[in-house]
C-alpha cells in the first residue's frame, strides 16, 4: 500500500513542529501575537519545512503593520511553496505599504498569473495605492 505525503508518519519534532503552529494560529485568531510569535517560532524550530507557520507568521506581521518581517515571512513560505498565491498577495500588500509598487504590482500579477481567477490579488493591483500607509483588505 502507498502512502502519500499527508499520510506519512510524523516525527516526534515534526508532530511539535504542527503542534506548535496550529496553537499559534489560535493566539493569532483571538489577537495574542506576542505568543502566537512564540509559537510560530518554536513550531520552526522543530520543523523549518512549515510554509503554513512562515505563512501565518507574515499575516501576524501585517496586521501589526510590521511590514518588513512580514516580508521576510513571506519570502520563507515562498521559498518552501513558491506557488502560494495568498502569500504572494500578502507580500505584495506589504510592499505596498512599504512604498514598493514595482515589487508589489509583480506579485500580484504573479498570484493572478498562477490563479487568474484570484479576484483580491486582481483588485490589489487594480486599486494600487502604495504610497498610503491606511491598512487596506489582506
Amino acid at each position: 500500500m502507498t502512502i502519500g505525503v499527508f499520510l506519512r508518519p510524523l516525527s516526534e519534532r515534526e508532530f511539535l513542529g504542527y503542534l506548535y503552529a496550529n496553537l499559534g494560529t489560535t493566539y493569532s485568531r483571538v489577537g495574542d501575537f506576542g505568543n502566537s510569535r512564540v509559537l510560530y517560532e518554536a513550531a520552526l524550530r522543530n520543523t523549518s519545512q512549515l510554509p503554513f507557520a512562515y505563512y501565518n507568521l507574515g499575516n501576524d506581521f501585517l496586521g501589526q503593520r510590521l511590514y518588513r518581517d512580514a516580508v521576510k515571512a513571506y519570502d520563507a513560505t515562498l521559498d518552501l511553496f513558491p506557488t502560494d498565491v495568498m502569500a504572494l498577495n500578502n507580500r505584495g500588500m506589504a510592499f505596498c505599504r512599504l512604498g514598493k509598487a514595482r515589487r508589489a504590482q509583480r506579485d500580484f500579477q504573479a498570484a493572478i498569473d498562477l490563479d487568474p481567477s484570484f479576484t483580491q490579488a486582481r483588485t490589489n493591483l487594480g486599486t494600487l495605492h502604495c504610497s498610503t500607509t491606511k491598512d487596506s483588505q489582506h
